[in-house]
């Protein structure tokens, strides 16, 4: 038992299992203070030497390689602004450039084949660029790519917020709630 002080909201296991990534709102956890992101062994529930130092709720997470991105209400890390989303080296915690920019939350990160990275929220501009709720940016700097949703969420008159997204090689699958809930799948 980690013991974390607040609210945990993404676990994400390590490559072999031994660790665990864990993200939310909490200042301790494993028994070292750790504000809001950290890495516990999954044999002892010990954190790790990991430490990020985010100011914000994480939400979800996903790692690719040496990179653990992390998105939510996530706005500050080490010291650096961010808009609602950072990447850390997943062993030391040192922050990366990769930065999306959305002007409000986002809930979930999917990465795709190519690296790239899917992300959905309440938001609704990524670097002052116009993407309702869900957007297709750069794995190395968070820069929108110029890939469109489509999707349903882009209705002024009924909008929508996207909780949760997983991509294939060929789909992206949404969860999104508002003007009722519903999972739909992209191209």
């Amino acid at each position: 038992n980690p013991a974390p002080d607040g609210t945990v909201r993404s676990l994400l296991a390590t490559p072999g299992d031994s660790e665990l990534y864990v993200g939310g709102n909490f200042s301790s956890i494993g028994g070292a203070n750790r504000d809001n992101l950290a890495q516990i062994s999954t044999d002892t529930g010990n954190a790790t030497a990991f430490s990020a130092d985010t100011r914000g709720l994480i939400k979800d997470l996903a790692l690719v390689g040496d990179r653990l991105y992390a998105v939510g209400n996530v706005w500050k890390i080490q010291g650096v602004h961010r808009g609602y989303g950072i990447v850390v080296d997943a062993t030391t915690g040192t922050v990366g450039p990769w930065d999306p920019h959305a002007n409000r939350s986002i809930n979930s990160i999917a990465i795709a084949d190519d690296g790239s990275a899917f992300v959905g929220g309440y938001f609704d501009m990524l670097s002052d660029q116009s993407r309702d709720h869900i957007g297709r940016v750069d794995p190395s700097s968070g820069a929108p790519l110029p890939w469109l949703s489509g999707s349903s969420c882009q209705d002024a008159e009924n909008p929508c917020v996207v909780y949760e997204l997983v991509v294939d090689s060929d789909a992206l699958l949404i969860a999104m709630g508002g003007p009722g809930g519903r999972v739909t799948s992209l191209d």
